[in-house]
């Protein structure tokens, strides 16, 4: 089961980015950002699914270490270097309360855990009063990290299920 390249798809992902930044820059209403978003959650999922049910095809099985190890060194990099410069450059431009809210923003993010903190502390972007940590584009990342801790597993625990019960048949 390979899909191989789409361009369609690299299509979606530019039309997902401009409602994003449509969004953020006011030319659109409010929901649009929202949909940019839910696009990219979408065909990721789509995507990741496609690669584990080509690698169980190929291999017989889905070999978790790998897609994970694949997917830190995709994404730890960028996000290291992207929350250590916005650390630096918080502690440089905003008052110390501020930089220290935002490095603790940080390790929440780091974790992949930035939705359930800013959750926790009732923040939007839309949230009157206080300005927005700088990182909290970190949220969709932190779901979409959740989404491949769990949904990789359920995949593969599925896909051996089934085999298991292909031999209890073929045994019967």
């Amino acid at each position: 089961w390979s899909i191989g390249h789409r361009p369609a798809l690299d299509g979606l992902r530019g039309v997902a980015v401009l409602l994003v930044l449509a969004d953020h820059s006011g030319f659109l209403p409010e929901p649009a950002g929202g949909i940019g978003v839910t696009v990219f959650f979408v065909l990721s999922g789509f995507l990741i699914t496609g690669l584990l049910l080509s690698q169980a095809a190929r291999d017989g099985r889905v070999r978790l270490g790998e897609f994970y190890v694949r997917r830190a060194r995709r994404i730890l990099p960028a996000a290291v270097l992207a929350l250590v410069a916005t650390d630096i450059a918080a502690h440089r431009l905003l008052n110390f309360v501020r930089a220290r809210e935002a490095v603790h923003d940080s390790v929440w993010a780091a974790f992949f855990a930035a939705n359930v903190h800013f959750a926790h502390a009732g923040s939007d972007y839309f949230a009157q009063g206080q300005p927005p940590s700088p990182v909290q584009q970190f949220w969709t990342l932190a779901v979409e990290e959740q989404f491949y801790l769990v949904w990789p597993a359920l995949l593969g625990l599925a896909l051996l299920v089934a085999a298991l019960r292909r031999r209890l048949l073929w045994i019967v």
